[in-house]
């Protein structure tokens, strides 16, 4: 398998300008562990092994620009106005979260493998409104489940029920999604009544029926142990599971398969998870929102192969990129803290194993997907017909002489220099939107045409 030249990457710096970076269609599975807008200060301990990394979990909109929101609207008006309809209910910093998180997840769901899967941790401020917005970008088809996990113990609340759960939320890229079923452990009271039996060997087992009356497709007849009977396997079958002491009889004589406990695979996992423990002992590094190690096992077992991609575009305590190498996967983690690398890197090498095929970067990586080209004439013309000889911001036609080539998503976010990331703006607009989203320019040209229809309105009733 060819290793793609990204996998065991750490890049440090906002994972929306990472992924720009990525090839389309390169990812296995994506978990992502973003804030949760919850309006705190994480810090963590002093003397810890992550002490001096601290986040800011309280949204405001100067976190972010306020043109994504218009950049989304061609393509997902009704999603735009749904993210402005909650901030009217619940202020700038709920509709800034959200706006924030959308244009990630737009993304994440390019470079997707369809047969990826994707993974949304968050708590109950904001999981119905984030459920709401993957709905309309991944296809409320494609969603498989919300898993509540039981993060700690019954908390003792005063004024409340004690919060000690989240949500993870579950969407896959189409019907091709690859899929492990896991397994839970059984109770001790369901081994206690079901596993009563034990073999000569110790070994526990409670009996599974062989007889077939129950089954609507019918089975095989036969004499067996004195019993003209209905069974469910063959009579050669029943020969080889008597031989290998593989059959429980009853004191009336009907024969019984011995279902061991030691073969059994457990309890079929569910939406709860109450068996995956909050971090504690050695694993914890005191890193803020750390979370366990056996809750990623268990979602990159159930959604990955050895040898795929791990995506984590927050991976802060680096738990995801820890486990991926520990189940022989690659992956990738993105982090904005400056502080992070070192510890992540330090985690990486002490806890993941045989960590020495890895790197880190604050260059963001460029894709390899796209055909670069260089700004020409062939260019500019083949622009112009596409554009029909309007500025794409505008809308004018000024002549092909009088255009510019200019990059759409901004060269300094990751934008890459190809066909479809190019357009043509007259000079005005250009220089109006200078190093920043088109969705900039977009916005400015309605906010002036806003203007303009106020004065015409305003003048009019002086008529």
């Amino acid at each position: 398998m060819k290793k793609n030249k990204h996998a065991n990457m750490l890049y440090t710096g906002d994972c929306l300008y990472v992924m720009n970076g990525i090839n389309t269609d390169t990812i296995d599975l994506i978990y992502l562990d973003p804030p949760f807008n919850s309006k705190r200060i994480y810090e963590a301990p002093i003397g810890s092994k992550a002490a001096g990394i601290s986040f800011n979990d309280m949204w405001t909109w100067k976190d972010v620009d306020t043109e994504y929101l218009d950049e989304m609207i061609e393509k997902y008006p009704f999603m735009v106005q749904f993210i402005q309809t909650v901030g009217k209910i619940h202020g700038n910093g709920m509709k800034a979260y959200l706006t924030y998180m959308a244009q990630r997840i737009l993304v994440m769901k390019r470079i997707l493998k369809p047969t990826g899967s994707f993974y949304l941790h968050c708590d109950p401020t904001a999981s119905h409104y984030l459920k709401i917005i993957c709905d309309r970008l991944f296809g409320k088809s494609n969603f498989k489940s919300e898993i509540v996990w039981k993060r700690s113990n019954p908390k003792n609340d005063s004024k409340g029920l004690g919060n000690n759960n989240d949500r993870i939320l579950w969407y896959v890229m189409s019907k091709k999604y690859k899929w492990n079923k896991q397994y839970g452990e059984y109770d001790e009271k369901y081994i206690k009544k079901s596993y009563r039996y034990k073999d000569v060997d110790g070994r526990l087992f409670r009996p599974g029926p062989l007889d077939a009356k129950s089954l609507a497709g019918g089975g095989y007849e036969y004499e067996w142990n004195g019993r003209y009977h209905l069974w469910r396997v063959p009579k050669e079958t029943m020969k080889e599971l008597h031989d290998n002491n593989r059959i429980y009889y009853s004191s009336k004589g009907l024969a019984n398969r011995k279902l061991y406990l030691d073969e059994a695979k457990g309890v079929p996992l569910q939406a709860t998870w109450d068996d995956i423990m909050y971090v504690k002992g050695d694993e914890d590094l005191g890193y803020p929102t750390q979370k366990p190690l056996a809750l990623m096992h268990r979602i990159i077992k159930q959604s990955s192969e050895e040898g795929d991609i791990i995506l984590d575009p927050f991976c802060g305590g680096a738990t995801t990129c820890v486990a991926a190498q520990q189940l022989n996967r690659n992956f990738i983690g993105i982090d904005i803290s400056e502080k992070s690398p070192k510890f992540l890197i330090d985690r990486l090498q002490q806890d993941g194993g045989l960590f020495n095929d890895f790197g880190h970067s604050s260059q963001f990586p460029k894709r390899t997907d796209v055909k670069i080209v260089k700004k020409s004439g062939n260019v500019k013309e083949a622009l112009y017909k596409k554009q029909k000889g309007k500025c794409n911001g505008c809308n004018e036609d000024f002549g092909i002489k009088n255009f510019e080539i200019d990059h759409i998503i901004p060269r300094d976010k990751n934008g890459p220099d190809c066909i479809e990331n190019y357009q043509l703006l007259c000079g005005h607009c250009n220089r109006v939107k200078g190093n920043r989203p088109m969705a900039y320019l977009t916005m400015r040209i309605k906010k002036v045409n806003e203007a303009m229809n106020f004065k015409v309105s305003f003048d009019s009733g002086f008529e």
